[in-house]
């Protein structure tokens, strides 16, 4: 990997942190979040994840983007921990997954708040 995306990667990874299990290393996680992915859960064809068949964006998004990430519309009133955070997505196969996020973009909608915001793509190759 280069610097650039490097750098990226340690985002992700500071932002997956809280998912992490003990001894998981940041690819453990994200390897485990795919698969709870409600629009994936039960699939057989799923990848393993390594950090030789991944790369990794930067891009930014507006709200209606965001918001078409979310697979239940129902708005929470939970608060998001940190709202600065980027979001986290996974691209496989041509569509986008939210893997980190949802507080976020539900609180993002409640308020209102204008976009765009950051979201760190994870493509697989």
């Amino acid at each position: 990997m280069n610097d650039h995306i490097n750098e990226l990667w340690n985002s992700i990874s500071a932002v997956l942190c809280h998912h992490n299990q003990p001894g998981d290393a940041a690819i453990d996680t994200l390897n485990r979040l795919i698969r709870k992915v409600p629009q994936l859960s039960g699939r057989t064809d799923l990848p393993t994840l390594t950090e030789d068949t991944i790369g990794v964006k930067e891009e930014f998004w507006r709200m209606e983007r965001l918001r078409a990430l979310l697979t239940d519309k129902h708005i929470t009133a939970l608060q998001p921990s940190n709202t600065q955070l980027p979001i986290i997505v996974i691209r496989w196969q041509n569509t986008d997954y939210l893997i980190d996020g949802r507080r976020r973009i539900n609180y993002w909608s409640r308020i209102d708040a204008a976009g765009p915001r950051t979201v760190l793509v994870v493509v697989v190759s």
